[in-house]
C-alpha cells in the first residue's frame, strides 16, 4: 500500500472517531436537558472522544 492510501486511511479513521464523537455530544446534551445523573459521565467521555478525534491528526502533523 502507498503512503497516499496509508494516509487516506488513517483520515476515514479519524473522521469515523469525529462522527462518533458528534454522536455522544448530541446524547450527552440530551442528557443535560433532562436532568439526568448520567450527564456528566456522558460529558466527561464526549469530550475525551473529541479530544482525541481533533487534536490526534494535528499532533501527527
Amino acid at each position: 500500500m502507498s503512503r497516499e492510501q496509508e494516509e487516506i486511511l488513517v483520515h476515514l479513521r479519524f473522521i469515523g472517531i469525529a462522527l462518533v464523537a458528534v454522536a455522544l455530544s448530541v446524547l450527552t446534551a440530551g442528557f443535560v436537558i433532562d436532568g439526568d445523573r448520567v450527564a456528566p459521565v456522558f460529558s466527561v467521555i464526549s469530550l475525551t472522544a473529541c479530544l482525541y478525534a481533533f487534536a490526534t491528526p494535528l499532533v501527527r502533523g
